[in-house]
Formats: structure tokens, sequence, C-alpha cells
């Protein structure tokens, strides 16, 4: 709960969070068979933000979020991977966010190392293939967890193999940030995660996890900047 963030304990420690490049994909059998779903743009409001808004309000949130992803005030449905693309920002993305703005303003000595997973095996992502089988592709929730614990679906795999080093890299990175508070570690060869800086731009840099790691941009932030102006400053953290 927001409350509880300006005096948590966890202020106190460094902190891993991030997410994955499509993290909409796991909404995929919802949407696929929901034509409701793609037309109804109000229900992709947040539930607090629509229940502090009168409905021109509402209309008016709505009209800035089909000038966001579609240019068009006036877009009437959208496509089910629009749609799964738009949720990935309203369920996951968004949330990470305020939670990289209330560390950085009641924890800003503290390292926040922020992530964002997007390596796209076509046979590892074993989530992915599971919600939305063999023909789709995308990193989406929970995709990297086989790359960090052994389960009953994750397949063997050929030592050489780009799944492998991924796999490699993933546990070098959370074991050592288990054992020293940095993910840092050898089989990231020169390339160094920096934990997240104060935000004069209001874009976070992450961690981008893919065949090849580096420090950028968090690709999401213009569209998150728009999500933030669904709420009042005060109430994002």
């Amino acid at each position: 709960h927001k409350d509880l963030l300006s005096g948590a304990w966890g202020n106190d420690i460094p902190v891993i969070v991030g997410g994955n490049s499509f993290e909409g994909l796991f909404s995929y059998q919802l949407v696929r068979n929901d034509p409701w779903a793609l037309k109804n743009f109000h229900n992709i409001l947040p539930r607090e933000v629509r229940e502090t808004s009168s409905l021109e309000g509402q209309d008016l949130l709505v009209r800035r979020l089909k000038k966001l992803y579609f240019n068009n005030e006036m877009q009437v449905s959208m496509e089910m991977f629009e749609a799964l693309n738009i949720f990935s920002h309203r369920q996951i993305w968004h949330d990470t966010h305020r939670f990289i703005l209330a560390r950085q303003s009641y924890g800003p000595k503290t390292p926040t190392y922020l992530y964002r997973f997007d390596f796209d095996s076509p046979h590892f992502n074993q989530f992915r293939r599971l919600v939305c089988g063999d023909r789709v592709r995308g990193v989406a929730h929970a995709d990297e967890l086989s790359y960090l614990f052994y389960n009953i679906i994750a397949s063997k795999l050929d030592k050489s193999s780009m799944e492998y080093k991924t796999i490699e890299r993933m546990v070098g990175m959370w074991t050592s940030f288990a054992s020293s508070g940095n993910p840092n570690c050898p089989e990231l060869g020169c390339t160094k995660w920096e934990p997240v800086q104060p935000m004069e731009s209001t874009v976070e840099k992450c961690f981008n996890i893919s065949h090849d790691l580096e420090m950028r941009e968090l690709p999401e932030a213009e569209c998150l900047a728009v999500w933030d102006t669904f709420y009042p400053r005060e109430s994002l953290f």
C-alpha cells in the first residue's frame, strides 16, 4: 500500500525491481476471446482513477490514452496486441515506475536496481508458451523465472546456447545481489548495472537484459509519463 512507502523499512536496504518487455501477454487468453475488452477504453482506467473522476473527467483521460497509443482521440477499438501493450503499462510498468519514484523520494541514498528482461527465446520463455502457444513472440510476465529457477516445465539446454548464457547471467546477478547488495558480477563482462539515479528528466534508466546487456532509458518511460498525469502528483507515491 502506498501509504506505507514513506516509512517502509525497505527504504534502508538495496532493492532489485523490474519487469518484462511485454508483460501484457499474461492477458492473452482473456483478451482474444473478449471483443468487449477491445472496445471499452474506460475499463482500462485504473479503478482508483475512475472512482475519483467525473464521467467527463474519465472521457478526457480516455481521449488522452487514445492520443498516446493511436494518435487518434476518436479511436473506437484496439487490435489484440495493441490492447495487451496498454495492459503492460497499466497493470505492471506504471506501478513499478511509481515504486521507483517512491524510492527516489524516501530512500534516495539507497541503491535501487531496475531491470527490464527482454530476452525473447522461441522455446524457453515458458510462461508465454503456456499462455499464448508457440506462434506468439515476446517476453511475457513471469518469463524470467525459468532463467532464475529450474522448474518442471524447463527443458534441458545446450551449454553453448544463448538461453544458457542468460541463465548464467541471471543467476550470477541475483546471487551476487543476495550476498552483497550489488548485482554486478563476472558474468556481466564489462557491462555494469548501475542503480537508478535521481531523475531530473523523470526518465528512469534500466538494465536491459537481452542478447546484449545495456543501461538504457526505460523504453516505456514516455507512456508512463502520460499515465502519471492521471493522478495528482501527491497521489503517485
